[in-house]
């Protein structure tokens, strides 16, 4: 199905929704991307994070997306500010603006995708994967 940019009042209705829906999929499924917009730079992202996710369940660690469907989840839908981003014209979902913590999204058909995710928060998440793998390691 193909994409487009979701309405502000779209994304309002609708992100609590993909957070909790994007949790809930992963504790199914830690590799799911049932809530990824197809072909998107986050899907080139869980591709590369794809090691990371089989170094988890060695470690028996939280996987990198996990983490993400956590940090979106915990600030919930509340507090959200929708912008267009600037180079890919986009949806930005700021879920966390003392962070700096967005998700770029689009809508396919009556659903809300992650299409990717800030550089701040991408860092964010592989700091807490890798610390989780060396506090492991060091037990």
């Amino acid at each position: 199905m193909a994409t487009e940019v979701p309405s502000d009042e779209f994304i309002k209705a609708n992100y609590g929704a993909l957070a909790k829906g994007f949790a809930a999929s992963l504790s199914s499924n830690p590799k799911s991307t049932e809530f990824i917009a197809p072909g998107s730079n986050m899907e080139a992202l869980i591709e590369h994070w794809a090691d990371d996710s089989s170094r988890s369940e060695e470690s028996n660690v939280k996987a990198p997306l996990v983490l993400l469907a956590e940090a979106i989840a915990e600030k919930g839908d509340s507090s959200i500010t929708v912008e267009k981003h600037p180079a890919s014209g986009e949806q930005k979902v700021v879920f966390d603006s003392a962070n700096n913590f967005y998700v770029t999204v689009v809508q396919s058909g009556d659903k809300l995708l992650i299409s990717g995710i800030g550089s701040v928060l991408g860092q964010h998440i592989t700091e807490q994967f890798e610390k989780q793998i060396s506090l492991t390691a060091s037990n």
